[in-house]
């Protein structure tokens, strides 16, 4: 067995405090057994610590030059504006992560993320089932005859994703292996989690990532060559499409509010719209109300969730951030097609489908992912070609 060195230690033991917060404590029913308000403290401690560590451990452990501590201050002080002004430090936890994950050997992060996954859906299933802990149970408004369950977790969607994010890292690990039986396991679990869940972008999604690898595995593999320019302009326009899906459909809906029904996607769309109209796009985000019964500038009390990933961003982190994201995505992508590893490309092609429905996919516990772009990015080349686009 191999032994991690102490700075590899130090990266899980953040990382681990950063999953305790998101999934743990606000990811799942652990409020029905532990006040809210020694939750609340658990879950500001494991901010406060994560933040003070990866400091350190960005300062003490990590070795940059000028340029690259210049060029990640930089990006530390726009995430932090953002957050400060916004609320909410959830990207710039992820950012932070992703800073420190330089020299990191991401298969075997992958192995222990998914024994994490595993042990903790165990754990809160039984916590759940005996009732130490309660389950979400909804019924569909726009479908009275189908109830979905969260067994423990805080929401059926939270299931969903958490069990899409286990999938992602299963097949990611057997990758080399030219086997159908990862994609039997996986879409057997994908079945099973919808069959409770009713988590229909969770089911898109996993069929999606099956197909998609399918097709690579069985035939691009084996049969068709692509040049490398030609894939990584395939894959820039699939995420371009993607935002720009997001946002046109927003724009449609906006100009033609009469077209807008009850249904869970049309109200996501509806809801888009109106945290555009009641916040537009600022620089560094803005604050905005989230709730059951809650309101935001504009509009009177009632429902309001903003679920799609794109206009979130957009809306709550600012422009600044949103395209910081958009060129850490270019840039992994021009850099990860010269590495002939198509399969995690995949993927987070199709977490971005994803967070069409779903904000949670940046959430970098609900996507580790974001993990591995980093370790991409830190590799061979310099920062300084990095910023200059010659990967």
């Amino acid at each position: 067995m191999r032994k991690f060195s102490f700075k590899i230690k130090i990266f899980y033991i953040l990382y681990f405090l950063l999953f305790t917060r998101e999934i743990i404590i606000s990811g799942t029913t652990i409020n029905s057994l532990i006040p809210m308000q020694f939750t609340d403290i658990i879950s500001d401690c494991c901010l406060m610590l994560f933040t003070c560590g990866a400091i350190l451990y960005l300062i003490f452990l990590i070795k940059f030059n000028i340029l690259e501590m210049f060029f990640f201050f930089l990006i530390m002080f726009f995430f932090f504006i953002s957050a400060y002004i916004s609320g909410s430090y959830l990207l710039f936890e992820g950012m932070m992560l992703i800073l420190c994950s330089k020299n990191l050997k991401f298969d075997e992060f992958n192995k222990f993320n998914l024994k994490t996954i595993t042990i903790t859906f165990f754990i809160i299933l039984v916590l759940s089932c005996t009732g130490i802990i309660d389950m979400f149970i909804e019924v569909r408004p726009d479908d009275f005859t189908k109830t979905r369950y969260s067994l423990g977790f805080a929401h059926p969607n939270t299931l969903g994703i958490l069990s899409f994010e286990w999938i992602c890292e299963y097949i990611y690990m057997k990758r080399k292996q030219n086997q159908n039986g990862k994609y039997i396991i996986s879409a057997l679990i994908i079945f099973f989690i919808y069959l409770i869940t009713d988590c229909r972008t969770q089911l898109i999604a996993g069929a999606l990532l099956i197909i998609a690898c399918l097709i690579y595995e069985k035939i691009l593999l084996t049969g068709f060559k692509f040049s490398k320019k030609t894939i990584y302009h395939i894959f820039v326009f699939c995420f371009v499409l993607i935002f720009y899906i997001s946002f046109k459909i927003v724009r449609y809906y906006w100009e033609n509010p009469q077209k807008l029904q009850n249904g869970t996607i049309r109200s996501r769309i509806r809801l888009a719209m109106d945290y555009i109209d009641a916040y537009g796009c600022t620089l560094f985000g803005s604050h905005i109300n989230l709730g059951s019964r809650t309101s935001i500038p504009g509009y009177s009390l009632g429902y309001y969730f903003l679920d799609n990933a794109y206009v979130r961003i957009l809306v709550n982190y600012g422009i600044v951030v949103t395209l910081f994201v958009f060129f850490f995505y270019m840039t992994y992508y021009k850099k990860i097609v010269k590495k002939n590893e198509w399969v995690p490309v995949i993927i987070s092609l199709v977490y971005l489908f994803y967070g069409l429905m779903e904000f949670l996919i940046f959430k970098i516990c609900f996507n580790v992912f974001f993990i591995y772009m980093g370790t991409i990015l830190y590799q061979k080349k310099k920062i300084k070609n990095i910023i200059g686009g010659n990967l």
